[in-house]
C-alpha cells in the first residue's frame, strides 16, 4: 500500500545520505537502522538505495516529489524496485518496506510506510542528512556490477515454439547466450522440450547442439540483442528476402527474472567452472554429458533395493543429489538439483529428526523423518516461511511422503515416492553423503522462522566432515526420544488431573444448580398457593446467582430455566407499562391511545435481553468466539434532515446514509439473533417511551440491559453461569 507524504508549502529536494532509526508500531514493535542514499532530479523524480542493516538488505528504490496543488502540498513516495542483495548475502526478504513516504521535519527527514508488513510510527523514526557515504557508494557500485553480470533467463514466443534465453554473463555480454526452446503442441508442449542452441557473437547464426536432430525446430538465423537501458530482442531469419521481428522491446528496470532452476540453472552451474576454460559450445556438451550422467545415476540407483529402509539416526547428516519428478504437461521427467539436511530437533516435548530439502540453491522445503511403523517416511512441514519453495520459483511439487532407504556403507540415499497419482510418474531422489552447499549452510546458520530448532556445532561439523553418526549420536538420540515419550507421558498424566478437577467442579456446579431449582419450585408452589392475593402486576423475587445486578429478577429466572416465571415477569412488567402509558395520556386518552399502549404489552424483555447480549458479545466475550463463528452484516438507514429558519427557508441540509455492522456469534446462537439482530435496545425511540410508561419509576427492561453489560465483566464467558444462562435464554426462542 503506497503511503502519501505531505510535505510543507516549500520546495522539497530529498538528495544526499540520511541515516537514522526506524520504530514501528504495535505490541511487537521493531526498532532498526535505516540508510538512503538518494539523487533528485529538475522534474522532481527520485532514485536511490535504501540500506537495511539489520536485516543485510539493500533495495534500489525509485519514487517522485509531486507539485503542490491549491489544497495539497508537495509529497514524495518511494517504492522498493529489486533488491541487490539475496538469500547468500544474509537477506532473507523479497521486500522490507515496499512503499515509503518521505516529509521534511525541520532539518530532519520523517519516514512513514511500513517495514516487515507493520506500520512506522513516523514521529519516532526520523533521519538526518550524513556527509559522507563513501563505504556505502563503493558497496553499491560492486552491487550493481555484479547484478548486471548476473545470469538472467526471459522467454518469447518465436513461430510455434517457445523460446528461453539463458544470458550466463548477464547483460554485460548480451551477445553471449544459450536459447531452449520448447515445441508447441496442439495440446500445450510438444514431443520436442528442451532443445538446446547457442549464439556466440554479433551476427552468428544459432547453433543447435542437442542430441536428437528431429528436435532441432527453430528456422536458421540469428538474434540481434541490445541491452541498454531497453532491452530489445529483434530475430534475423536467414535469407535476403527475410523480414525481421521485434520478440522484445522493454524496460530493463521494469523486467521480472525468474530465478535459474532445473535445467537453467544446471546449465548455469557448469558455465561457472569452466567459463574461463571453455567456450560456449564446450560448455553445453559438457552440461549434456554430465546430465546424461546423472540422469543414468538416478535410474541406476532407483533400480535397485538398497539395504537400510529402518528408521535410523544413520539418516541424519548432510547430502547432495538430484530429484527426479513428472508434470503433467511435459513428456519428459524433469531433473532438479538438491541438497539435503537431516538432524534431531529437540525444541519441544515431540523431539525429531526434521531438516531443510533445497532445489537449485534457490528455494527449500522443511521436512520430517518419521517412523512409519519402522519405515523411513519423509514427509514435508508445510512451514510458512521467507523462500519456501513454491510453484512460481520451481516446478516440483512435494509429495505426500517419500519412503527412504541407504546402502550399506551409509553414503547413499534414495528417495521413493511411490504410485500416489494415476496420472503422475513417481518422483524419486538419489543422493550422497557430502557437506552442505553454501545455500543450505547459510540456511542451517540463521533463523528462517522456523518452529524447531537448527543442528547444533556438532551436528554441523560432522556435517562438513561428511562422517556417518557415531553410536553417541544414536545414543542421544534415542535418550532424547525416551525423554520424548516420558514428557508426553507426564503431559497426558497433567491433563487427566485436570479433567478429574473439572469434573469435581462441574458435580459441584450441578449440585448448586439443583439447589436453585429446587428454590424456584418451592416460589412456584408458594406463588401457586398465594396467587389469589398476588396478582400479575407484581413482580416475584426471584433468587440466584445475578443477585446484586441490575434487572436481577429477571435474568436469575432466565437462568433458572423456568419459562412460566420468565412469563409471568414479562406479564407483570408490560401491564405496569401499558398503565403507565395510560395514566400518561390522561385526559387526551382516546381508543388509538388506549390500543398504542395495549401493544406494550407484546413486549417481551428477553428480545432486547438477548440483543444486547450478542451485540456485544465479540467485543466483551471474544475469546469464547467459536472458530468456525456465525456472521450477520446488519443494516440500518440514516434518513436526511434539513433545517429551516422561522420563515421556512432551508438554512442546512445534513445527508443521511447507509451503515452496516458486522457482528460474530457462537453458532448455536444463530436462530436467536435472527429474531432479535434488528432491534435497538437502547435506542432513543425505546428510551423515550420507556420513561413515559415508567412514569419515572424503575424500569425492568431497562435495567436487565444494565444488568447484562455487568454479566460482561463480573462473569468469565466460560464459567459455568454463563454457560447456563445462554442454554435457557436460547431456550426461550
Amino acid at each position: 500500500m503506497m503511503s502519501y507524504v505531505c510535505f510543507g508549502a516549500q520546495d522539497v529536494d530529498v538528495s544526499g545520505n540520511w541515516q537514522g532509526e526506524i520504530q514501528t508500531l504495535g505490541a511487537k514493535s521493531l526498532q532498526k537502522p535505516v540508510a538512503l542514499l538518494l539523487e533528485q532530479t529538475a522534474d522532481g523524480k527520485v532514485k536511490g538505495y535504501a540500506f537495511y542493516d539489520a536485516d543485510s538488505c539493500i533495495f534500489t528504490v525509485e519514487g517522485q516529489v509531486s507539485a503542490p496543488g491549491r489544497n495539497a502540498p508537495s509529497r514524495a513516495d518511494l517504492l522498493e524496485k529489486s533488491a541487490l542483495t539475496g538469500a547468500l548475502d544474509g537477506c532473507q526478504h523479497q521486500r522490507v518496506a515496499y512503499a515509503l513516504g518521505l516529509s521534511l521535519a525541520g532539518d530532519k527527514l520523517k519516514v512513514e510506510g511500513n517495514h516487515l508488513g507493520q506500520m512506522i510510527n513516523a514521529e519516532k523514526s526520523l533521519l538526518t542528512r550524513q556527509g559522507d557515504f563513501s563505504d556505502r557508494s563503493e558497496l553499491v557500485a560492486r552491487l550493481v556490477e555484479k547484478e548486471k553480470r548476473a545470469p538472467k533467463q526471459l522467454q518469447v514466443v518465436l513461430n510455434t515454439s517457445v523460446v528461453r534465453f539463458l544470458f550466463p554473463a548477464g547483460y554485460a555480454s548480451p551477445q553471449h547466450f544459450y536459447v531452449l526452446a520448447d515445441q508447441i503442441g496442439p495440446r500445450g508442449v510438444g514431443e520436442c522440450t528442451n532443445s538446446l542452441y547457442y549464439q556466440d557473437g554479433v551476427g552468428n547464426n544459432i547453433s543447435y547442439l542437442s542430441e536428437n536432430p528431429q528436435c532441432d525446430i527453430l528456422p536458421a538465423g540469428h538474434f540481434d540483442i541490445s541491452a541498454e537501458g531497453n532491452l530489445k530482442i529483434t530475430w534475423q531469419p536467414q535469407g535476403a528476402n527475410a523480414s525481421a521481428r521485434v520478440l522484445l522491446d522493454q524496460d530493463v528496470s521494469q523486467m521480472h527474472h525468474k530465478p535459474l532452476t532445473g535445467f537453467m540453472w544446471q546449465l548455469q552451474d557448469v558455465y561457472n567452472r569452466y567459463r574461463d576454460s571453455h567456450t560456449l559450445a564446450q560448455i553445453a556438451s559438457t552440461f549434456l554429458d554430465l546430465r546424461q550422467s546423472a540422469l543414468a545415476q538416478v535410474d541406476e540407483v532407483v533400480a535397485k533395493e538398497l539395504a537400510v529402509s529402518q528408521y535410523s539416526p544413520t539418516f541424519m547428516g548432510a547430502w547432495q543429489g538430484y530429484i527426479r519428478f513428472s508434470q503433467r504437461n511435459r513428456p519428459e521427467q524433469q531433473l532438479e538439483q538438491a541438497a539435503l539436511a537431516l538432524w534431531l530437533s529437540g525444541s519441544d516435548e515431540r523431539s525429531e529428526i526434521l531438516g531443510y530439502l533445497t532445489l537449485s540453491e534457490r528455494c527449500f522445503f522443511t521436512i520430517r523423518l518419521k517412523n512409519n511403523n519402522g519405515a523411513a517416511v519423509l514427509s514435508n512441514r508445510n512451514e510458512r516461511l521467507q523462500n519456501i519453495c513454491n510453484k512460481d520459483q520451481v516446478n516440483f511439487v512435494f509429495p505426500r511422503s517419500f519412503f527412504v532407504s541407504m546402502n550399506a556403507g551409509h553414503n547413499l540415499l534414495k528417495l521413493d515416492s511411490g504410485t500416489q497419482n494415476r496420472r503422475v510418474k513417481p518422483s524419486h531422489g538419489v543422493f550422497q553423503r557430502k557437506k552442505p552447499t553454501p545455500y543450505l549452510m547459510s540456511l542451517l546458520e540463521s533463523e528462517q522462522g522456523q518452529r524447531f530448532a537448527l543442528p547444533n556445532e556438532t551436528m554441523k561439523t560432522l556435517m562438513i566432515a561428511e562422517q556417518v553418526p557415531d553410536d553417541t549420536l544414536e545414543k542421544q538420540h534415542d535418550q532424547k526420544m525416551q525423554d520424548s515419550a516420558e514428557l508426553l507421558a507426564q503431559k497426558a498424566e497433567q491433563i487427566r488431573i485436570q479433567e478429574a478437577e473439572a469434573k469435581q467442579r462441574e458435580w459441584a456446579r450441578l449440585k448448586k444448580e439443583r439447589e436453585y431449582r429446587a428454590a424456584a419450585r418451592q416460589a412456584k408452589l408458594g406463588r401457586t398457593a398465594d396467587s389469589r392475593e398476588v396478582g400479575d402486576d407484581q413482580l416475584p423475587e426471584v433468587t440466584g446467582p445475578f443477585d446484586g445486578l441490575p434487572g436481577a429478577a429477571f435474568l436469575n429466572a432466565v437462568y433458572q430455566g423456568d419459562r412460566t416465571l420468565v412469563q409471568r415477569i414479562n406479564r407483570a412488567y408490560t401491564n405496569k407499562q401499558a398503565a403507565g402509558l395510560k395514566t400518561f395520556f390522561g385526559s387526551y386518552a382516546n381508543k388509538m391511545t388506549d390500543a398504542t399502549a395495549d401493544m406494550y404489552k407484546l413486549v417481551r424483555i428477553e428480545d432486547s435481553v438477548a440483543a444486547k447480549y450478542l451485540f456485544e458479545y465479540e467485543k466483551r466475550y471474544g475469546r469464547c468466539l467459536s472458530e468456525s463463528p456465525a456472521t450477520f452484516y446488519v443494516t440500518g438507514y440514516q434518513p436526511d434532515m434539513v433545517v429551516t429558519n422561522l420563515l421556512g427557508v432551508e438554512i442546512a441540509r445534513h445527508y443521511g446514509g447507509v451503515t452496516q455492522t458486522k457482528y460474530q456469534v457462537n453458532p448455536e446462537f444463530t436462530g436467536v439473533f435472527q429474531k432479535v439482530g434488528k432491534m435497538q435496545p437502547q435506542g432513543v425511540a425505546a428510551s423515550i417511551t420507556g420513561l413515559l410508561a415508567s412514569q419515572g419509576g424503575e424500569d425492568l427492561r431497562k435495567l436487565s440491559l444494565n444488568g447484562v453489560a455487568q454479566i460482561f465483566s463480573q462473569f468469565s464467558c466460560d464459567s459455568p453461569e454463563i454457560r447456563t444462562f445462554e442454554r435457557n435464554l436460547i431456550a426461550l426462542f
